[in-house]
Protein backbone atom coordinates (compact mmCIF):
# COMPACT_ATOMS: atom_id res chain seq x y z
CA UNK A 1 0.00 0.00 0.00
CA UNK A 2 2.82 2.40 0.84
CA UNK A 3 4.47 1.63 -2.51
CA UNK A 4 1.24 2.44 -4.39
CA UNK A 5 0.94 5.71 -2.50
CA UNK A 6 4.50 6.70 -3.51
CA UNK A 7 3.86 5.89 -7.20
CA UNK A 8 0.66 7.86 -7.12
CA UNK A 9 2.47 10.92 -5.84
CA UNK A 10 5.01 10.60 -8.64
CA UNK A 11 2.71 10.03 -11.62
CA UNK A 12 -0.65 11.53 -10.74
CA UNK A 13 -1.55 15.04 -11.90
CA UNK A 14 -1.31 17.14 -8.75
CA UNK A 15 -0.50 20.78 -8.33
CA UNK A 16 2.84 21.73 -6.83
CA UNK A 17 1.20 22.65 -3.53
CA UNK A 18 -0.74 19.39 -3.39
CA UNK A 19 2.42 17.41 -4.14
CA UNK A 20 4.25 19.08 -1.28
CA UNK A 21 1.39 18.27 1.08
CA UNK A 22 1.37 14.65 -0.05
CA UNK A 23 5.15 14.34 0.18
CA UNK A 24 5.01 15.70 3.73
CA UNK A 25 2.38 13.14 4.65
CA UNK A 26 4.44 10.41 2.99
CA UNK A 27 7.49 11.38 5.03
CA UNK A 28 5.48 11.22 8.25
CA UNK A 29 4.13 7.76 7.33
CA UNK A 30 7.61 6.45 6.51
CA UNK A 31 9.04 7.78 9.78
CA UNK A 32 6.19 6.22 11.75
CA UNK A 33 6.66 2.90 9.97
CA UNK A 34 10.37 3.01 10.64
CA UNK A 35 9.70 3.61 14.33
CA UNK A 36 7.35 0.61 14.40
CA UNK A 37 9.94 -1.61 12.69
CA UNK A 38 12.67 -0.37 15.02
CA UNK A 39 10.48 -1.08 18.05
CA UNK A 40 9.72 -4.63 16.85
CA UNK A 41 13.40 -5.37 16.16
CA UNK A 42 14.43 -3.96 19.54
CA UNK A 43 11.76 -5.94 21.37
CA UNK A 44 12.84 -9.15 19.61
CA UNK A 45 16.49 -8.53 20.44
CA UNK A 46 15.69 -7.91 24.11
CA UNK A 47 13.57 -11.07 24.23
CA UNK A 48 16.34 -13.20 22.72
CA UNK A 49 18.91 -11.65 25.05
CA UNK A 50 16.72 -12.42 28.10
CA UNK A 51 16.11 -15.99 26.95
CA UNK A 52 19.75 -16.93 26.40
CA UNK A 53 20.87 -15.15 29.56
CA UNK A 54 18.33 -17.10 31.58
CA UNK A 55 19.31 -20.34 29.85
CA UNK A 56 22.99 -19.78 30.57
CA UNK A 57 22.71 -18.82 34.22
CA UNK A 58 20.04 -21.31 35.30
CA UNK A 59 21.31 -24.49 33.64
CA UNK A 60 22.28 -27.04 36.27
CA UNK A 61 25.53 -29.01 36.06
CA UNK A 62 25.51 -31.62 33.37
CA UNK A 63 25.84 -34.48 35.82
CA UNK A 64 22.54 -33.45 37.46
CA UNK A 65 20.59 -32.79 34.29
CA UNK A 66 21.76 -35.11 31.57
CA UNK A 67 21.07 -38.72 32.43
CA UNK A 68 23.66 -41.02 30.94
CA UNK A 69 22.27 -42.55 27.78
CA UNK A 70 22.62 -46.30 27.66
CA UNK A 71 21.04 -49.07 25.65
CA UNK A 72 19.19 -50.63 28.56
CA UNK A 73 19.91 -48.50 31.62
CA UNK A 74 18.09 -45.42 32.81
CA UNK A 75 18.07 -43.36 35.97
CA UNK A 76 16.03 -45.22 38.56
CA UNK A 77 15.80 -42.71 41.38
CA UNK A 78 15.05 -39.04 41.69
CA UNK A 79 17.47 -36.72 43.45
CA UNK A 80 14.81 -35.53 45.91
CA UNK A 81 14.81 -36.03 49.67
CA UNK A 82 17.32 -38.75 50.51
CA UNK A 83 16.26 -41.67 52.71
CA UNK A 84 17.77 -42.01 56.19
CA UNK A 85 17.11 -45.63 57.18
CA UNK A 86 18.75 -48.92 56.22
CA UNK A 87 17.28 -52.25 55.28
CA UNK A 88 19.01 -55.54 56.08
CA UNK A 89 18.28 -58.52 53.85
CA UNK A 90 19.16 -62.12 54.64
CA UNK A 91 17.95 -65.67 54.10
CA UNK A 92 17.87 -68.48 56.62
CA UNK A 93 16.17 -71.80 57.22
CA UNK A 94 13.42 -70.51 59.52
CA UNK A 95 13.60 -67.42 61.81
CA UNK A 96 16.21 -64.74 62.35
CA UNK A 97 19.28 -66.16 64.15
CA UNK A 98 19.73 -65.21 67.79
CA UNK A 99 22.89 -63.21 67.13
CA UNK A 100 21.25 -61.01 64.49
CA UNK A 101 18.10 -60.48 66.57
CA UNK A 102 19.99 -58.94 69.48
CA UNK A 103 19.50 -55.17 70.04
CA UNK A 104 23.23 -54.60 69.48
CA UNK A 105 22.91 -55.95 65.93
CA UNK A 106 19.62 -55.49 64.00
CA UNK A 107 17.03 -56.53 66.59
CA UNK A 108 16.20 -52.95 67.64
CA UNK A 109 14.74 -50.84 64.81
CA UNK A 110 15.44 -47.56 66.60
CA UNK A 111 19.06 -48.42 67.38
CA UNK A 112 19.92 -49.56 63.85
CA UNK A 113 17.48 -47.19 62.14
CA UNK A 114 16.61 -50.14 59.98
CA UNK A 115 14.04 -52.58 58.73
CA UNK A 116 14.72 -56.24 58.02
CA UNK A 117 13.45 -58.73 55.44
CA UNK A 118 14.20 -62.42 55.96
CA UNK A 119 13.63 -65.12 53.39
CA UNK A 120 12.75 -68.38 55.14
CA UNK A 121 13.62 -71.06 52.64
CA UNK A 122 12.84 -74.27 54.59
CA UNK A 123 9.90 -73.58 56.90
CA UNK A 124 7.76 -70.54 57.65
CA UNK A 125 8.66 -68.43 60.66
CA UNK A 126 5.76 -67.68 63.03
CA UNK A 127 7.71 -65.27 65.25
CA UNK A 128 6.15 -61.78 65.28
CA UNK A 129 8.04 -60.34 68.27
CA UNK A 130 10.07 -57.95 66.08
CA UNK A 131 7.64 -55.67 64.19
CA UNK A 132 10.36 -54.23 61.93
CA UNK A 133 11.23 -57.74 60.65
CA UNK A 134 9.26 -59.07 57.69
CA UNK A 135 9.38 -62.74 56.78
CA UNK A 136 8.82 -64.05 53.30
CA UNK A 137 8.61 -67.73 52.50
CA UNK A 138 9.35 -69.52 49.29
CA UNK A 139 8.58 -73.20 49.01
CA UNK A 140 10.78 -73.68 45.95
CA UNK A 141 13.18 -76.42 46.98
CA UNK A 142 15.70 -75.41 44.31
CA UNK A 143 16.23 -71.90 45.70
CA UNK A 144 19.90 -70.84 45.67
CA UNK A 145 21.99 -68.12 47.29
CA UNK A 146 21.55 -66.14 44.07
CA UNK A 147 17.81 -66.58 43.55
CA UNK A 148 17.21 -66.04 47.27
CA UNK A 149 18.95 -62.68 47.18
CA UNK A 150 17.00 -61.72 44.10
CA UNK A 151 13.74 -62.48 45.95
CA UNK A 152 14.89 -60.27 48.83
CA UNK A 153 15.81 -57.52 46.39
CA UNK A 154 12.38 -57.68 44.75
CA UNK A 155 10.62 -57.61 48.13
CA UNK A 156 12.62 -54.57 49.26
CA UNK A 157 11.95 -52.65 46.04
CA UNK A 158 8.21 -53.21 46.36
CA UNK A 159 8.13 -51.22 49.59
CA UNK A 160 6.98 -47.63 49.50
CA UNK A 161 9.85 -46.60 51.76
CA UNK A 162 13.27 -46.24 50.19
CA UNK A 163 16.45 -46.90 52.12
CA UNK A 164 19.84 -45.21 52.08
CA UNK A 165 21.62 -48.56 51.77
CA UNK A 166 20.36 -52.06 51.02
CA UNK A 167 22.56 -54.33 53.12
CA UNK A 168 22.75 -58.02 52.18
CA UNK A 169 24.23 -60.35 54.78
CA UNK A 170 24.57 -64.09 55.19
CA UNK A 171 22.71 -65.28 58.27
CA UNK A 172 25.86 -66.37 60.14
CA UNK A 173 28.03 -63.29 59.67
CA UNK A 174 29.47 -61.25 62.51
CA UNK A 175 31.06 -57.80 62.54
CA UNK A 176 34.39 -57.87 64.35
CA UNK A 177 36.46 -54.68 64.85
CA UNK A 178 40.11 -54.85 63.80
CA UNK A 179 40.99 -52.57 66.69
CA UNK A 180 40.18 -54.79 69.67
CA UNK A 181 40.53 -51.85 72.07
CA UNK A 182 37.59 -50.02 70.57
CA UNK A 183 34.54 -50.83 72.66
CA UNK A 184 31.94 -48.99 70.54
CA UNK A 185 29.16 -51.02 68.97
CA UNK A 186 30.61 -52.16 65.61
CA UNK A 187 27.26 -52.18 63.80
CA UNK A 188 26.48 -48.61 64.86
CA UNK A 189 29.98 -47.44 63.82
CA UNK A 190 29.58 -49.18 60.47
CA UNK A 191 26.15 -47.63 59.84
CA UNK A 192 27.28 -44.15 60.84
CA UNK A 193 30.06 -44.23 58.25
CA UNK A 194 27.58 -45.32 55.59
CA UNK A 195 25.43 -42.28 56.34
CA UNK A 196 28.35 -39.86 56.28
CA UNK A 197 30.31 -41.05 53.23
CA UNK A 198 27.61 -42.95 51.29
CA UNK A 199 29.78 -45.23 49.13
CA UNK A 200 28.18 -46.76 46.06
CA UNK A 201 29.11 -50.26 47.21
CA UNK A 202 30.85 -51.22 50.45
CA UNK A 203 31.82 -54.75 51.43
CA UNK A 204 33.15 -56.13 54.70
CA UNK A 205 36.02 -58.56 54.22
CA UNK A 206 36.10 -61.98 55.79
CA UNK A 207 39.80 -61.70 56.63
CA UNK A 208 41.02 -64.10 53.98
CA UNK A 209 43.02 -63.18 50.89
CA UNK A 210 40.34 -64.21 48.41
CA UNK A 211 38.98 -60.67 48.43
CA UNK A 212 42.24 -59.37 46.92
CA UNK A 213 42.60 -56.75 49.60
CA UNK A 214 45.75 -54.64 49.02
CA UNK A 215 47.63 -56.15 51.97
CA UNK A 216 50.88 -54.41 51.03
CA UNK A 217 49.55 -51.07 52.21
CA UNK A 218 48.55 -52.28 55.67
CA UNK A 219 51.96 -52.06 57.41
CA UNK A 220 52.85 -48.83 55.58
CA UNK A 221 49.56 -46.99 55.99
CA UNK A 222 47.94 -48.43 59.08
CA UNK A 223 46.53 -45.04 60.09
CA UNK A 224 44.90 -44.67 56.71
CA UNK A 225 43.72 -48.27 56.74
CA UNK A 226 41.68 -47.76 59.89
CA UNK A 227 40.16 -44.39 59.07
CA UNK A 228 39.29 -44.45 55.37
CA UNK A 229 37.56 -46.69 52.92
CA UNK A 230 39.87 -48.72 50.71
CA UNK A 231 39.10 -49.40 47.07
CA UNK A 232 38.71 -53.05 46.21
CA UNK A 233 38.01 -54.93 43.00
CA UNK A 234 37.08 -58.51 43.79
CA UNK A 235 34.77 -59.29 46.64
CA UNK A 236 32.76 -61.90 48.46
CA UNK A 237 29.18 -60.76 48.87
CA UNK A 238 28.54 -62.22 52.32
CA UNK A 239 28.27 -58.69 53.83
CA UNK A 240 27.66 -56.02 51.20
CA UNK A 241 25.76 -52.70 51.10
CA UNK A 242 24.42 -51.07 47.94
CA UNK A 243 23.61 -47.36 47.86
CA UNK A 244 20.03 -46.67 46.82
CA UNK A 245 21.20 -44.71 43.76
CA UNK A 246 23.45 -47.56 42.63
CA UNK A 247 21.64 -50.79 43.43
CA UNK A 248 19.33 -50.90 40.40
CA UNK A 249 22.33 -50.65 38.08
CA UNK A 250 23.87 -53.75 39.67
CA UNK A 251 21.12 -56.15 40.72
CA UNK A 252 19.47 -58.54 40.20
CA UNK A 253 22.18 -61.17 40.39
CA UNK A 254 22.68 -63.36 37.34
CA UNK A 255 21.55 -66.89 38.16
CA UNK A 256 22.26 -68.66 34.86
CA UNK A 257 25.47 -70.22 36.23
CA UNK A 258 24.00 -71.60 39.48
CA UNK A 259 23.84 -75.15 38.15
CA UNK A 260 27.64 -75.08 37.86
CA UNK A 261 28.57 -73.06 40.94
CA UNK A 262 26.81 -70.69 43.33
CA UNK A 263 30.01 -68.64 43.44
CA UNK A 264 29.69 -67.59 39.81
CA UNK A 265 26.87 -65.10 40.32
CA UNK A 266 29.12 -63.04 42.59
CA UNK A 267 32.04 -63.28 40.16
CA UNK A 268 29.77 -62.02 37.40
CA UNK A 269 28.68 -59.17 39.66
CA UNK A 270 32.34 -58.36 40.39
CA UNK A 271 33.01 -57.76 36.70
CA UNK A 272 29.84 -55.71 36.34
CA UNK A 273 30.73 -53.60 39.40
CA UNK A 274 34.17 -52.76 38.09
CA UNK A 275 32.75 -51.58 34.79
CA UNK A 276 29.79 -49.58 36.04
CA UNK A 277 31.24 -48.24 39.30
CA UNK A 278 34.95 -48.28 38.73
CA UNK A 279 36.74 -46.98 41.83
CA UNK A 280 33.54 -46.73 43.88
CA UNK A 281 33.58 -50.27 45.26
CA UNK A 282 35.23 -50.11 48.67
CA UNK A 283 35.72 -51.92 51.95
CA UNK A 284 35.50 -50.60 55.48
CA UNK A 285 38.87 -51.79 56.80
CA UNK A 286 37.94 -51.28 60.46
CA UNK A 287 35.98 -54.54 60.45
CA UNK A 288 36.14 -58.19 59.45
CA UNK A 289 33.20 -60.53 59.11
CA UNK A 290 33.86 -64.20 59.86
CA UNK A 291 31.12 -66.62 58.87
CA UNK A 292 31.71 -69.89 60.71
CA UNK A 293 28.86 -71.87 59.16
CA UNK A 294 29.48 -73.51 55.79
CA UNK A 295 26.53 -75.23 54.17
CA UNK A 296 26.61 -77.79 51.43
CA UNK A 297 25.91 -76.27 48.02
CA UNK A 298 27.10 -76.33 44.41
CA UNK A 299 30.72 -75.12 44.38
CA UNK A 300 33.37 -74.76 41.74
CA UNK A 301 36.31 -72.45 41.51
CA UNK A 302 35.85 -69.59 38.98
CA UNK A 303 37.92 -71.18 36.24
CA UNK A 304 38.95 -69.54 32.99
CA UNK A 305 36.02 -70.91 31.01
CA UNK A 306 33.65 -69.23 33.44
CA UNK A 307 35.39 -65.88 33.08
CA UNK A 308 35.28 -66.21 29.30
CA UNK A 309 31.53 -66.72 29.55
CA UNK A 310 31.10 -63.76 31.93
CA UNK A 311 33.01 -61.46 29.64
CA UNK A 312 31.10 -62.58 26.55
CA UNK A 313 27.78 -61.93 28.29
CA UNK A 314 28.86 -58.59 29.71
CA UNK A 315 30.01 -57.34 26.32
CA UNK A 316 26.46 -57.92 25.11
CA UNK A 317 24.72 -56.25 28.05
CA UNK A 318 26.89 -53.14 28.27
CA UNK A 319 26.34 -50.17 25.93
CA UNK A 320 28.49 -50.12 22.81
CA UNK A 321 29.35 -46.45 23.36
CA UNK A 322 31.44 -47.34 26.45
CA UNK A 323 33.25 -50.30 24.88
CA UNK A 324 36.59 -48.56 24.47
CA UNK A 325 36.53 -47.52 28.12
CA UNK A 326 35.66 -50.83 29.72
CA UNK A 327 37.39 -53.24 27.34
CA UNK A 328 40.75 -52.90 29.18
CA UNK A 329 38.97 -53.97 32.36
CA UNK A 330 37.65 -57.09 30.66
CA UNK A 331 41.05 -57.90 29.20
CA UNK A 332 42.69 -57.62 32.62
CA UNK A 333 40.03 -59.88 34.06
CA UNK A 334 40.48 -62.45 31.31
CA UNK A 335 44.24 -62.42 31.80
CA UNK A 336 43.66 -63.08 35.50
CA UNK A 337 46.41 -60.60 36.32
CA UNK A 338 46.77 -58.82 39.61
CA UNK A 339 44.79 -55.72 38.58
CA UNK A 340 46.58 -53.05 40.61
CA UNK A 341 45.07 -50.56 38.20
CA UNK A 342 41.72 -51.36 39.82
CA UNK A 343 42.83 -50.06 43.20
CA UNK A 344 43.33 -46.58 41.79
CA UNK A 345 46.11 -44.10 42.46
CA UNK A 346 44.68 -43.43 45.91
CA UNK A 347 43.98 -46.66 47.73
CA UNK A 348 42.71 -44.98 50.89
CA UNK A 349 39.79 -42.71 50.11
CA UNK A 350 37.48 -40.60 52.23
CA UNK A 351 35.71 -38.41 49.68
CA UNK A 352 33.15 -40.65 47.99
CA UNK A 353 30.55 -37.98 47.31
CA UNK A 354 29.81 -38.88 43.69
CA UNK A 355 26.07 -38.30 43.71
CA UNK A 356 23.84 -39.16 42.12
CA UNK A 357 25.52 -42.49 41.35
CA UNK A 358 25.30 -43.39 37.70
CA UNK A 359 27.24 -46.08 35.85
CA UNK A 360 30.44 -45.47 33.87
CA UNK A 361 31.17 -42.03 35.37
CA UNK A 362 34.57 -43.05 36.71
CA UNK A 363 35.87 -44.83 33.65
CA UNK A 364 39.05 -43.27 32.29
Amino acid sequence: MLLCFILCVQVCQFSTKEKKILETRLTVIMVNNFKVILFIVSLGSITLLWYYTRLFFTTEPAELVNAIETNAIETKHSTGVAPTRFIYLTQTENCIPTYLSSPEVIGDSEACQCDVIILSYKTKCADTSLPHVQYIFNSNKSITWTTGRNLLYEAAKKRKEKYIHYIFIDDDVQLIPVDKKNTQNPFRRYEESLKIFQPAVVVILDGRKRNHFPTKILPERLDCELTRYVQIYRIDGLFIAYHYQAIDYILPYVSKYDSVSWWYSQEYTNVRLNIRFNGQVVTDPRFRTPNPQHRDYQKRLPLQDAFNSFVADIRLEEPEKYRKSFEPILQQWLANDDPKWMLGQQTCVRDLSVHPYRPYENLA
